[in-house]
Parts: structure tokens; C-alpha cells; sequence
């Protein structure tokens, strides 16, 4: 069963992942150039110097009918094997008491979801939730983090309140201390910002974080003074333990990681040098700290 488990866990790990950067700053988001495995506060930035267009993600599958639902998403797969992934994903959930689950693309992604809703605040929509999250195997909750994602129809353009990062603990309570950091968009120049940069980087951010909500993460966006970031998922203290650096035993962050492995700064992977090392590499998302609401 332990080992069932597991895997469970492990497939379903993606409920939590996302898009990637990182840099130690204070809140804000001004970057500190080379990130740092240790959260050091609020949702950090990144330096755009060296930005180069790699690293970037898989070119997405032909667009699906548009939906006019909501539904609960359960997990969600990318890369070349995502299908197989969220069929075996699938038969666990309906094996789980989740007899409704589904399997829908969004986007690049392959979602595992249950419920078909109009509106999402509903008492209908909100009893569903809460049963889903509320499913325990063994001592632990796999959809402790299930959330709604929008119907495909839905606009992904900005000024979405309810993704913002500063609302997590609001809706996955205090428990929701940790996010992965993953996209930042800000001038190209951060010294000296050219009229309407840091607007179109607000705008970015919030579009980025509401595609990634209609594909089935669990995406926020968050506003510093010279940057905008993009964040995925929520994770309690337990994902860093009494170490420096995260728990590389925790599969719901490895699934993150693996899924959403490079920092983007405005759409390009970043390349940095660490330590005494000549040789720079792409930029990694990292844990960071919710802020504070």
C-alpha cells in the first residue's frame, strides 16, 4: 500500500507545478543577480543580463473546442508523455472514489479533473471541492490542493485578483508557505525602464498565470516595484525540513522542477555564473516565500 502510494503521490504531484525564475531579493521583487537555493522572503526577480531565447517551453498541441465549464483539477502532465501519465493518473483517482474524473487537454497539457460547473462559487461547486479535497489514503490528502480551473472560453488576459500570490494563503490557508518561482517579466533594461515596460510586465505576468490556470496549474502572479513574477503551486514548511535547500525527496516539488526546470524572463531562459565558475548556465526555478496579504 506504502508503495501504491507513492506512486499515487508522485503522479499526482503535478497538481503543484509551474513556469521558472529566481533570485534572492526582498519584497519587491528587485533582482540580487545568481539565485540562491534558500528562500530569502518574498517572490524574488531575476537579472536579465545574458538573456537568451532558450530554455523555453514545448510547442503546444492543437488548440482543443473551447469548453463553457469549470472543473476540478486533480493533476496535470506535460511533455511528450503526458497522455499515458494522466491515463494512469485517471484510473487511480477513479479507484479513489473520484468516479467522475476526466481527462481534457489544455493547451500543452494533458488535466486530470472532476465536475462540470457554470459558476465555480455555486454551493454545488464548492460542497464538490471540498469532498475532493478532503479524499485521505493512508494518512494523506492528495488533493489537498485541488482548485478550479476556468472554462477554456475564458479570457487569460490580466487583472485577475484571485491569482494573485499575496490571496494563497487565503484560499489554501496558512499552511501554503512556499511557491516556485518560474517566470519574471520586467524592462529590458532595469536601470532605466522605458515608458510603458513596467506596465506591459504587470499585464504579462497576469496573462501568463491565467494561461497556466486554464491548462490546469495552479499558477499566481505577483507584483514587485521593477518586476513581475509568475509562481506555481503551494507547499507547507515541510518541503524544506531543517535544510538549506528543499527536500529532494518530495515528490509533488520534483514534479514542479521537472516540468518547469528553467527561469524565463520575458519569454528567454537566463544564463548565470555561480560561484568561482566561468562557465554560465540557464537559471532554475526555486522555492520562494508566499508573501504576506
Amino acid at each position: 500500500m506504502r508503495k501504491q502510494l507513492g506512486i499515487f503521490i508522485v503522479l499526482f504531484g503535478s497538481v503543484f507545478a509551474g513556469f521558472p525564475a529566481a533570485a534572492n531579493a526582498q519584497p519587491g521583487g528587485e533582482a540580487a543577480g545568481a539565485p540562491v537555493a534558500k528562500p530569502a522572503g518574498e517572490p524574488a526577480g531575476t537579472s536579465p543580463a545574458g538573456t537568451q531565447k532558450e530554455g523555453a517551453r514545448s510547442a503546444p498541441r492543437e488548440a482543443t473546442p473551447a469548453r463553457t465549464s469549470w472543473m476540478i483539477v486533480l493533476g496535470t502532465f506535460r511533455g511528450d508523455d503526458r497522455d499515458t501519465l494522466a491515463q494512469d493518473a485517471l484510473k487511480i483517482a477513479r479507484t479513489r472514489g473520484i468516479d467522475g474524473a476526466f481527462v481534457e487537454a489544455r493547451g500543452p497539457a494533458s488535466v486530470v479533473a472532476v465536475g462540470r460547473f457554470s459558476d465555480s462559487t455555486s454551493e454545488e461547486a464548492k460542497r464538490e471541492l471540498a469532498r475532493v479535497r478532503a479524499v485521505e489514503i493512508d494518512g494523506v490528502r492528495p488533493f489537498a490542493y485541488a482548485f478550479f480551473a476556468p472554462p477554456d472560453a475564458a479570457s487569460a488576459m490580466g487583472n485577475r485578483p484571485q491569482y494573485n500570490l499575496v490571496r494563497a494563503r487565503e484560499q489554501f490557508g496558512e499552511q501554503a508557505r512556499f511557491t516556485l518561482q518560474v517566470a519574471a517579466f520586467g524592462p529590458a533594461d532595469l536601470n532605466n525602464p522605458k515608458a510603458g515596460e513596467l506596465e506591459q510586465a504587470r499585464a504579462d505576468a497576469e496573462q501568463a498565470a491565467a494561461i497556466l490556470r486554464n491548462e490546469g496549474e495552479l499558477a499566481f502572479y505577483y507584483h514587485g516595484r521593477s518586476l513581475s513574477m509568475v509562481t506555481i503551486g503551494v507547499w507547507d514548511d515541510a518541503a524544506f525540513g531543517d535544510r538549506t535547500d528543499p527536500m529532494d525527496d518530495d515528490p509533488t516539488l520534483l514534479s514542479a522542477k521537472k516540468r518547469f526546470p528553467y527561469n524565463i524572463y520575458n519569454g528567454g531562459g537566463v544564463k548565470v555564473k555561480q560561484g568561482k565558475t566561468t562557465k554560465a548556465t540557464l537559471q532554475r526555478s526555486q522555492l520562494v516565500r508566499v508573501p504576506d496579504a
